[in-house]
């Protein structure tokens, strides 16, 4: 979908002294967008069973980059549907009926009528990184061990010096560990 340039620019690896070209880089990447998802219904339409295979055959370098692809595109549509205030089951409903009408047609997918496709997701806010911080470090404050939900989401989450923050207390506990066994060592020996 996307040439080698195109991939640089969106990896902010290459940049435009002249604001024009910058604004055509864009402009190109957004047709070629379009153009690419609009492809998916001639390859899923017309992709012979036998090019499908070879595909399948085919040994990829790494297939969790397949994966990940294939999850990215995803990802794609949904925020597309929800900026567009779009119904997603609706649109998945259809894909996956055409994945059994299409696919058993054209290759061996099985042929089984699509009776219901429930998609159920559950979203909350997630806290801001300002909230993030004030909890870890009240916490490292109050002497209280952070949980692994609150690394997680204070490495993920939380800013530079939450993250900061967290590295901190985790040497330190290190330390105390250190000094802990020490201790012990020291208690057992000459008790």
């Amino acid at each position: 979908m996307f040439d080698s340039v195109d991939r640089e620019y969106l990896r902010g690896q290459k940049e435009y002294q002249v604001p024009q070209s910058e604004y055509e880089r864009r402009k190109v990447i957004r047709q070629r967008l379009f153009d690419g998802i609009v492809d998916f219904v001639e390859a899923q339409q017309r992709l012979s069973n036998w090019n499908w295979q070879k595909f399948l055959d085919q040994d990829f370098e790494d297939e969790n980059d397949l994966i990940d692809g294939m999850a990215s595109a995803i990802a794609l549509f949904y925020e597309y549907h929800q900026a567009k205030n779009k119904d997603f089951e609706r649109t998945l409903d259809r894909a996956i009926e055409e994945a059994h009408t299409q696919g058993w047609a054209k290759r061996d997918m099985p042929n089984h009528e699509v009776r219901n496709v429930e998609l159920d997701i559950d979203t909350a806010d997630r806290p801001s990184p300002k909230e993030v911080r004030a909890r870890i470090t009240q916490k490292i404050s109050d002497g209280v061990p952070l949980t692994d939900t609150d690394i997680a989401e204070g490495l993920r989450w939380g800013d530079i010096e939450t993250k900061n923050a967290i590295e901190e207390h985790g040497k330190r506990q290190k330390e105390e560990r250190a000094l802990d066994k020490k201790r012990e060592w020291f208690e057992h020996k000459w008790g």
